[in-house]
């Protein structure tokens, strides 16, 4: 399906988004504009950072590289403090991604 311009996939396809976080230590929240599923994968040398899920009431032992997937939209999220040097990849479909590409013409979607 091409969807994008230029008719390209991302390189993080089929998840729309990609952010970085750097040394990030997040508040609980949940991530409304999130459209069901992201991979979470931390990077570094780090002790502690766990990825905590709030209602089902899960701590997540997180080491460098081992992704984490989860629905991000529904369930409250938060790491807990670290020590070292912590950055997280997060992959993630925007849920606007739908009217962009209901709004596409026909041809794009082949």
């Amino acid at each position: 399906m091409k969807v994008l311009p230029l008719e390209e996939h991302p390189g993080h396809y089929p998840f729309t988004s990609m952010v970085l976080n750097v040394n990030a230590l997040l508040d609980a929240h949940r991530d409304p504009q999130d459209d069901r599923y992201c991979v979470v994968i931390p990077i570094g040398d780090f002790t502690g950072g766990d990825l905590v899920l709030y209602e089902p009431r899960i701590s997540i032992a997180l080491e460098s590289g081992c992704p984490v997937i989860m629905n991000s939209k529904l369930l409250t999220h938060f790491n807990q403090h670290y020590k070292g040097k912590r950055a997280s990849l997060v992959l993630h479909v925007d849920k606007l991604i739908s009217s962009y590409i209901q709004s596409r013409p026909v041809e794009y979607m082949m």
